[in-house]
């Protein structure tokens, strides 16, 4: 069975007064919303993977204060607001699978193989495609369902997907 992950689609990243926006990412929530669509048609679950920090997150050294736990900037966009069936799981880190219970209801809900959408390509989707992998589930990252801060570091990013992990790259 296949699960759609909806990664951090959440205002901090997509909304124009976002704190750490994702200029380019606008361009893939229409998408998603029609591959969201077709999917729970088809039955598939439809899990949202949401970044999430406390105050004291050292990744703010690195990315600024950002989703913060409680504040609109941690909403999921109101375009992809979640269905009533639909998952929705915080994670503090990278990977949708690094401490959350993404794995255990993967498992529970007999799903092989994930098809990964939202932001950002290089860092959030590459290193859940790894873990997901590494657990052995199959992916799938439409092109046009996701993105980052340059295509160049989108090309990158699928391509090394594609090569060391066989995420399957489609239109």
């Amino acid at each position: 069975m296949k699960a759609l992950i909806i990664n951090d689609m959440q205002n901090d990243f997509i909304h124009e007064k976002g704190a750490l926006r994702v200029e380019r990412a606008a361009a893939c929530v229409e998408h998603i919303k029609k591959l969201k669509l077709k999917m729970k048609k088809e039955g598939s679950p439809v899990i949202y993977v949401c970044d999430t920090h406390f105050d004291v997150d050292e990744e703010f050294e690195k990315w600024g204060c950002h989703v913060l736990e409680g504040t609109w900037g941690a909403e999921i966009i109101d375009e992809l607001n979640p269905d009533e069936n639909d998952y929705v799981l915080k994670k503090r880190r990278y990977s949708g699978f690094f401490a959350t219970a993404l794995d255990l209801l993967l498992r529970q809900l007999k799903v092989d193989e994930i098809v990964l959408t939202g932001v950002v390509t290089d860092i959030c989707i590459q290193h859940t495609a790894a873990d997901a992998f590494y657990r052995g589930y199959r992916t799938v990252v439409p092109k046009s369902c996701t993105d980052t801060f340059s295509e160049e570091k989108k090309e990158y990013a699928l391509n090394f997907m594609k090569e060391y992990y066989g995420t399957e790259i489609v239109d």
